[in-house]
């Protein structure tokens, strides 16, 4: 079994587009695809309330040091666009 890396499959995704491929992702977002739930809640004024908001159980769960927002908009079938914009407007509090 070959396990790819991150930066392959963005590589492989990328040469299918010059191919003339169509390939579209929920989210195409970096920081959705390497923020981890953990870090939004602990970091930022307000995440705790934009989790419960969009009906997600990411507040005090044991995964969320693991899961990543592009996780969250896959499992829960959420507007990733709609997410993704209350998360922007978030204040960091602990930028660690």
């Amino acid at each position: 079994m070959v396990v790819s890396s991150p930066i392959s499959l963005r590589q492989d995704k990328d040469d299918f587009v010059r191919m003339g491929y169509s390939i579209s992702t929920m989210n195409d977002d970096p920081a959705a695809s390497e923020t981890t739930v953990a870090r939004l809640l602990d970091s930022c004024t307000g995440a705790v309330r934009i989790f419960m908001d969009f009906h997600t159980d990411c507040v005090g769960c044991n995964l969320a040091r693991f899961c990543t927002v592009e996780d969250v908009i896959r499992l829960y079938e959420l507007d990733g666009a709609a997410f993704v914009k209350e998360l922007a407007g978030l204040t960091v509090q602990n930028p660690s």
